[in-house]
């Protein structure tokens, strides 16, 4: 009668013996896995969000010399944020004063301001915030002069082929070389 309980008894501390040996390390790689796909989800999230506001255009109802003054005041008025960087393209900081490049292009019935290109720092496009406060400046300055600004088309960016950090828009045309490569 001792004889199957004993048996049982060892079957059960073999068990947990090797269940103490193999759990933790289960444990651990299905915490892990569940952790990289939050962290993916959560980027994939901060990217999407970052490109919609990038996407953002505004439409100067006036001709590209005063639209192109228009712009450069504003920057001007802001070095820390802005950069012009010539040829109707201007400079959006975060580490560098080029990570993100607005270019103002000619339009039907005025100028467009757009962003062409964004640098990718710490795992998401960047300069979309900076982006919406040049856009909401260059705005109010137009209104003070009574030139009509509007929302222009989105741009919808895809990743550079060559550089998986630059994300830019696509048909912006010609992508103005980096701060460090002229």
């Amino acid at each position: 009668m001792d004889s199957p309980f004993l048996l049982v008894s060892a079957g059960m501390i073999v068990a947990v013996v090797v269940a103490s040996f193999l759990l933790p390390g289960w444990i651990r790689r299905r915490t892990q896995r569940s952790g990289e796909r939050s962290e993916r989800t959560a980027a994939e999230a901060h990217t999407a969000a970052a490109l919609d506001e990038l996407a953002k255009t505004l439409s100067i109802d006036a001709p590209l010399a005063t639209a192109r003054e228009l712009v450069e005041q504003v920057i001007v008025q802001h070095p820390r944020m802005f950069t012009v960087l010539g040829d109707d393209h201007f400079g959006i900081r975060f580490v560098h004063a080029d990570d993100a490049v607005a270019r103002l292009a000619p339009a039907a019935g005025g100028a467009l301001l757009s962003v062409t290109r964004s640098r990718e720092h710490l795992g998401a496009p960047k300069g979309a915030g900076f982006w919406t406060e040049l856009l909401a400046h260059v705005s109010t300055a137009a209104s003070s002069r009574g030139i009509r600004t509007s929302e222009g088309p989105a741009v919808r960016f895809e990743r550079h082929p060559a550089d998986p950090s630059l994300w830019v828009g696509a048909g912006s045309g010609r992508i103005p070389p980096a701060e460090d490569e002229v």
